[in-house]
């Protein structure tokens, strides 16, 4: 923002400084000028060049508009760039607005796999690189359209609240990671949201994560499976 300040600031003294050269008319420090003889004949008298009239002041306002569109296309790209920034790593509807925005997954028919409570396997990706699958557990109610569960991935032990459509075919999660466990230098107790919707072709959620802190702004692809194992292999997995 400093760097479109300073910007501002330069272009507008610029265009200042030169339609004021252009208000002077007169001409008065040179330039040719016509002097009428005792005759009635006219004469010129020469001296040095000088910007006179309309003329140099539509130059001034010519280049104030090149020097504007200039800092006009800076603004915007900068401030695109600010703004990108700013809203990085935020989804652009609330978990509880996505779930329930239709699709056109609403017809299709039930499959397995489909807001089972059991054993789930995800996976996400992040810098151009995969991380995972990691297993977690998570448990729907359909009374309450809501999922809570727990895990463990390559960023620490991790909790999950969160809702669900069956009508949408849509999952919306919100991971929160436990401090103190897993990786110490990227889990600080931060929040994930994670927004899926059912693909049937290959029986998996698909989707996105979404992380806005202040230490880390991001978003990237993120997958949900459906894992078969029973409950005693996944306590012996948990610990």
């Amino acid at each position: 923002m400093h760097i479109i300040f300073h910007l501002c600031l330069i272009v507008t003294l610029l265009a200042t400084s030169i339609d004021c050269q252009g208000a002077r008319g007169g001409g008065s420090r040179g330039g040719s000028s016509i002097r009428t003889g005792s005759r009635g004949s006219s004469y010129r008298t020469s001296g040095g060049s000088s910007c006179t009239g309309d003329g140099c002041t539509k130059s001034g306002v010519i280049i104030g508009s090149i020097f504007g569109g200039v800092f006009g296309l800076l603004a915007i790209v900068f401030g695109g760039m600010y703004c990108y920034r700013q809203w990085k790593g935020q989804p652009l509807r609330s978990n509880p607005a996505f779930v329930t925005q239709p699709t056109s997954n609403t017809n299709e028919t039930y499959s397995q796999g489909y807001f089972e409570t059991g054993i789930w396997s995800s996976r996400y990706c992040q810098n151009n690189s995969w991380h995972g699958p990691h297993q977690l557990y998570l448990s729907f109610s359909d009374t309450m359209s809501r999922v809570d569960g727990e895990g463990t991935d390559d960023i620490g032990a991790f909790t999950i609240d969160g809702i669900f459509c069956r009508q949408t075919q849509k999952l919306a999660l919100t991971k929160i990671y436990k401090q103190g466990t897993g990786n110490m230098a990227e889990n600080f107790g931060h929040k994930v949201t994670i927004q899926l919707i059912w693909n049937s072709n290959q029986n998996v959620f698909e989707g996105k994560w979404f992380i806005h802190t202040t230490k880390y702004r991001g978003e990237d692809k993120f997958e949900l499976k459906y894992h078969q194992t029973t409950e005693k292999s996944w306590e012996m997995t948990k610990y």
